[in-house]
């Protein structure tokens, strides 16, 4: 009698998804009835406005380049920085996807419902990150001899009180994208990554920058670094006591590959901070550091979601070469990545000019940007299919890790690229 009742719920779990299948297949045509509802033109549009939020916060970080001599280290932090608040709020917009393409999404900020269990994550997990990031950053600085770094308060209180504001404003954007998403019966996973990207990038170095300006006591940055310390304790202590099992399953699943991004970021930092030298001299090139890593990040985050929504439906297997599915994601990414980094450089160019900034010859910056460009999208290919069904395959949830694995590793390989290509190009 069991095992016929055990039957029937197999059956009946196997046609409901095979219902889900469906539904989001007929949303998938239905989507491409209209211009922007093609999955081509909203990725483009989403990576378009990554393109030029990021090139604006570049811009903002080239001008105030006499500054960061001020703040010997702070260009460690900076990729890990920009990477965490896509790692963090991406992540959450994947896991809001694949519940929107599920069926099991609804509005409520409720903590028992998937966007308020994703909410209270994401925030707990901004905290901790942020304040890792300082940690480790300090600790990198040491152990790579970096000379006269900022103390470990000011690594602290740059880090938490710049990147929980930039949190703030990527955890609102993140929710209106998802609701206008719902509303407007557009693909998550080709706006959410990329657009929550271009927020956190938009946000994380103005207010790295004003951080870093009101530690100039003593006393503002320790009496800070003291208070968030014990609040950040306090908050994993609530949440681990009367927090929800999922709750609870996504911090623990989230936590180690953050850290290992941080890790990585931190590393992208200092090919980054051993070129300060150059980069002060070209500070044009100041523009594409922002604007390249998202470029590469945003293209891994959507197609890692792409796919980690396929495999979650049963779309696609995670077979050791790319399916049918898997392959017309990959290709589109292609397609939308060439406009992209020449978008790139372009606006890098023009917005170097307007600020008369030095460095700014169009090979200079077509070569790093173009160059760069091919590595990093046969590195978005390979690290966002394989990382994602690895994830599948060790029994993890590709939508926690996929994003995280993804943009690290694109951070670093775009980091040691611009500066192997600013090293052949002899730019100084």
């Amino acid at each position: 009698m069991a095992e016929k009742v055990s039957s029937a719920a197999t059956e009946k779990s196997e046609k409901l998804a095979k219902t889900r299948v469906a539904k989001t297949s007929r949303a998938s045509e239905n989507r491409k009835m209209t211009f922007f509802g093609t999955d081509f033109t909203q990725s483009l549009f989403s990576l378009g406005l990554v393109v030029i939020s990021t090139v604006g916060a570049g811009m903002l970080l080239a001008r105030q380049s006499g500054r960061i001599g001020d703040f010997p280290g702070l260009l460690l932090m900076v990729p890990a920085a920009i990477s965490l608040r896509g790692n963090v709020f991406g992540t959450m917009g994947a896991r809001l996807s694949t519940a929107i393409h599920s069926g099991t999404y609804r509005r409520s900020l409720s903590p028992t419902s998937v966007m308020g269990e994703n909410i209270n994550a994401s925030l707990v997990l901004s905290l901790w990150t942020c304040l890792a990031l300082a940690l480790l950053a300090k600790g990198m600085a040491f152990a790579l001899g970096i000379p006269n770094t900022i103390s470990l308060d000011r690594f602290i209180a740059i880090s938490v009180f710049g990147g929980m504001l930039a949190s703030l404003a990527a955890l609102v954007f993140s929710l209106l994208v998802t609701n206008i998403s719902v509303r407007f019966n557009w693909n998550p996973d080709n706006v959410t990554a990329p657009l929550v990207t271009a927020a956190g990038d938009l946000m994380t170095i103005p207010a790295l920058l004003w951080a870093a300006s009101l530690m100039n006591s003593d006393i503002v940055p320790t009496s800070f670094t003291i208070a968030v310390s014990v609040a950040a304790v306090l908050v994993l202590f609530v949440v681990w006591v009367f927090g929800r099992t999922s709750l609870k399953t996504i911090l623990k699943e989230s936590m180690p590959i953050l850290v290992a991004a941080i890790v990585i970021g931190i590393f992208a930092g200092y090919a980054i901070e051993r070129q300060t030298s150059d980069f002060l001299n070209a500070p044009a090139l100041l523009i594409l550091i922002p604007s390249y890593l998202a470029v590469a990040g945003s293209l891994g985050g959507l197609l890692s979601s792409q796919l980690s929504t396929k495999l979650h439906l049963g779309m696609i297997s995670p077979a050791p070469f790319p399916q049918k599915g898997a392959r017309r994601d990959m290709l589109a990414v292609v397609g939308v990545a060439i406009p992209a980094f020449v978008a790139l450089a372009g606006l890098t160019l023009l917005g170097a000019k307007i600020q008369g900034l030095a460095g700014a010859s169009v090979a200079n910056v077509f070569g790093v940007a173009l160059l760069g460009a091919i590595p990093a999208i046969i590195v978005v290919l390979a690290v966002s299919y394989y990382g994602t069904v690895v994830s599948l395959r060790m029994g993890v949830d590709p939508d926690t890790y996929g994003i995280p694995v993804v943009t690290s590793v694109l951070d670093l390989s775009s980091a040691l690229t611009i500066a192997f290509i600013i090293g052949i190009l002899n730019i100084t």
